[in-house]
C-alpha cells in the first residue's frame, strides 16, 4: 500500500490535490509512526475508492506521507 502511494507522491512524499481555484488548503498527515497504518488506509481510499484526484473539490489538498522510513522499517506495504 505505501509503494502504491508512493507512486503518486513527490519527493517529499506529498501527494498534492489541486483544483486551481482560491479556496482553502487542507493537509492530512499518515504514519508518523511506523506502525500506525490507519493514515495510509485513508488515503488509499480517498485516492482509490473517493477518486478524489479525478472530481477535486474547491481546495487545494495535501495528503503527507510522513516518516517513511519508520514505515518500512515496521511493516512491508
Amino acid at each position: 500500500m505505501l509503494d502504491s502511494l508512493l507512486t503518486r507522491a513527490n519527493p517529499d512524499g506529498v501527494i498534492i490535490i489541486d483544483s486551481w481555484n482560491p479556496w482553502p488548503t487542507v493537509g492530512i498527515i499518515a504514519i508518523t509512526h511506523g506502525n500506525e497504518i490507519a493514515g495510509l488506509i485513508a488515503f488509499d481510499r480517498l485516492l482509490g475508492d473517493f477518486q478524489i484526484e479525478k472530481n477535486p473539490q474547491k481546495w487545494r489538498l495535501f495528503l503527507i506521507l510522513n516518516n517513511l522510513e519508520a514505515s518500512r522499517k515496521r511493516y512491508s506495504f
